[in-house]
């Protein structure tokens, strides 16, 4: 095992960098199996206070935080997060009998066509 670390500050692009890194080095057989994280940590003074200044921050639900997500009406909440991912190879996922969920014979996924998502998935 190799603990290769690549880091890739591009503001909001960092949750597909290390896809198509990892991508690259399974295709170039340099990895097997590669684990890809991104996150963002965006609520600081500076993020906060610009969007407060275009008024776009919720502000009229402090009672209910539950309800104080709406984006196109009342503003809204920021946050942070992260997600991993891990991927490998499809030959060895075979060896291994893994159940595949998405082979990559597509180029892109549109979750707006359900016709398209349907098609792609039956064809993986």
């Amino acid at each position: 095992m190799r603990n290769d670390r690549l880091t890739a500050p591009c503001l909001r692009r960092t949750d597909e960098r290390p896809i198509g890194d990892a991508a690259r080095l399974i295709r170039s057989n340099e990895a097997d199996t590669a684990i890809c994280v991104g996150t963002e940590a965006c609520v600081i003074k500076v993020s906060l206070a610009g969007f407060a200044a275009a008024r776009s921050l919720s502000t009229g639900f402090n009672e209910t935080p539950e309800k104080a997500s709406r984006s196109f009406d009342a503003g809204f909440v920021m946050g942070e997060g992260a997600g991993i991912l891990v991927i490998e190879a499809f030959t060895q996922a075979l060896a291994r009998s893994s159940y595949h969920i998405w082979s990559g014979r597509r180029q892109r996924h549109t979750p707006g066509n359900r016709d398209c998502n349907i098609s792609g998935i039956r064809s993986s």
